[in-house]
């Protein structure tokens, strides 16, 4: 992020300088580490690459801890925070910022870096979805860059923009043709794709779709950093898939998934996946089924799953699975069964030997329960169409996602009402009996 350094008349210039700074200090010094932690970013900033920068940034923040230097801290646990928000960790990015916040409280709040900091922290409120928040962020990033360089004033208003344009397009300061430009003779070229994705984002935002996609591919083009390729693809993708063109969103959103996983960018990779399960209603499972092997915590991969069909669940006087208001037609009544009993074992899953013993009571050779599992799992899943990446095995334990998903049953507190019918029409399924002494008192199936 210190790129706002380099000089117009040279942009390799600093690079340089802090290539002949490291090669004159060792490793594990303030001064020889700040040199090698602007390389870095640097060369993430243009490829993208994360190990080699991670294990920079690292070693970096050691020294800084070591010898207090609290700019240095700063400046490393921010890159850190930014290299964890491109792998997805938004846990842990949402760590590195607030321990950033409380080194800048130290340094009393005179940093450049700190403005970068708010930006990060509206980045992942818009994430999860809490968009005034994330305004009043960016926004306040605004304010305080304003009393620094001119040059901080521009990596916030450029970090600051596609953000803007998506949250609220009225906010957004500068024409993205003019930042564009203003980025360029500033050497900070690094950033301009920034301006790029801003400017997509607007056409969206107008209408302009045709316009919007056209750019979109030509600022991958040029682009050097896969992850921003990729960040790029997504915003034009959703473009065309709005427009209706669905063919060629699915391939866009199908190159945007190949770049983010170059970089390792699981976020944006599932991101990818679910928007090419949009345009593939057909493939929807199985590129769900791809897409939540990456998933992580926090309300941003959540949000993920609020953009999938809304999952009903009756148990009480009926048994049905409803998806997107139409109910779900089981051709086996066996995969039926599994699919209640996974839904109904709760959040915790439940183990394959388990299920099989409560579904094929009269099965005595393990082998067989196994296959009998993992038959009728594969048919379940076929059957419940394009949800059915929902019903997952990790290991040896079978799962249905809960996100989206609502349970008659749980609505009322997990306790069926007397004279209610518990899966009418299995009341000779010790599984379904059992559920129901469970239920009728404090425990659960």
């Amino acid at each position: 992020m210190d790129d706002r350094l380099i000089e117009r008349s040279d942009p390799m210039r600093p690079v340089r300088a802090w290539a002949r700074e490291a090669a004159r200090h060792p490793a594990g010094t303030a001064a020889g580490d700040r040199a090698r932690v602007h390389l870095a970013t640097a060369r993430f900033l243009r490829t993208g690459e994360s190990a080699r920068a991670g294990r920079v940034w690292r070693s970096a923040l050691a020294t800084a801890q070591v010898e207090r230097d609290l700019e240095l801290e700063a400046t490393c646990l921010l890159r850190l925070a930014m290299l964890h928000h491109l792998l997805g960790d938004f846990v842990d990015s949402r760590r590195c910022l607030d321990r950033a916040a409380g080194v800048f409280r130290d340094l009393g709040h005179t940093s450049p870096e700190e403005p970068l900091h708010l930006v990060g922290r509206g980045v992942l409120a818009a994430l999860d979805g809490d968009y005034e928040p994330a305004v009043g962020w960016l926004e306040g990033a605004a304010a305080l860059a304003r009393r620094l360089d001119p040059s901080v004033q521009l990596l916030v208003e450029a970090a600051s923009a596609p953000w803007l344009a998506f949250l609220d397009p009225a906010r957004v300061r500068s024409d993205p043709r003019e930042l564009a430009g203003r980025l360029c003779e500033a050497g900070l070229s690094s950033w301009v794709v920034q301006a790029r994705r801003a400017e997509v984002t607007l056409l969206l935002s107008e209408g302009r779709f045709p316009e919007a996609s056209a750019l979109g591919h030509e600022a991958v083009r040029v682009e050097t950093n896969p992850a921003e390729r990729a960040r790029l693809l997504l915003t034009t993708a959703w473009g065309e898939l709005w427009v209706g063109d669905t063919e060629l969103g699915a391939a866009t959103f199908a190159e945007a998934a190949v770049e983010a996983e170059a970089v390792g960018a699981r976020f944006l990779r599932s991101m990818a996946l679910f928007g090419r399960a949009e345009a593939e209603p057909d493939r929807a499972a199985s590129l769900l089924q791809d897409a939540i092997a990456d998933a992580g915590p926090g309300p941003a991969w959540a949000r993920l799953w609020a953009s999938r069909p809304p999952v009903v669940v009756e148990v009480l006087g009926a048994r049905r699975i409803l998806v997107g208001g139409r109910e779900v037609t089981f051709r086996s009544e066996r995969a039926a069964e599994l699919v209640f009993c996974v839904v109904l074992a709760g959040p915790g899953g439940i183990h394959w030997s388990d299920l099989a013993s409560r579904l094929w009571p009269e099965e005595v050779d393990p082998a067989k329960a196994a296959s009998n599992v993992t038959t009728h799992t594969t048919t379940a899943r076929r059957q419940l169409g394009t949800e059915g990446w929902r019903l997952r095995r990790v290991g040896s334990t079978l799962f249905f996602e809960p996100s989206g998903v609502t349970v008659d049953l749980d609505d009322i507190g997990g306790h069926p009402p007397r004279g209610v019918d518990l899966l009418p029409g299995w009341d000779d399924r010790a599984w379904v009996t059992e559920l129901r002494r469970s239920r009728s008192g404090s425990g659960r199936a």
